[in-house]
């Protein structure tokens, strides 16, 4: 919603208008397509008109796979540290 949206909302309560106006800049993220299509091409697709389109889910699903490979590198560095400490 944009904020004219959220200001002329009936159902939304007025004391909370501004609020969430004010939050709405939080929770924004924005990705380049042409970047991202460099990086990570199967998470842009084209659309009929020709666009290009993110496509999140495919995002969110290499995201969560670097995290899980991160963390597998943190614990083995975990373990080499452990080891070279009880070695001395």
């Amino acid at each position: 919603m944009t904020p004219e949206e959220i200001m002329t909302n009936e159902f939304i309560d007025e004391e909370a208008k501004e609020e969430i106006v004010k939050d709405l800049d939080k929770q924004i993220v924005y990705l380049e397509n042409e970047s991202l299509s460099r990086a990570f091409p199967d998470a842009v697709r084209t659309d009929p008109q020709n666009r290009l389109c993110i496509d999140y889910q495919s995002v969110v699903t290499m995201l969560v796979e670097a995290l899980k490979e991160q963390q597998r590198e943190i614990e083995e560095l975990r373990e080499t540290f452990e080891k070279v400490k009880n070695n001395k």
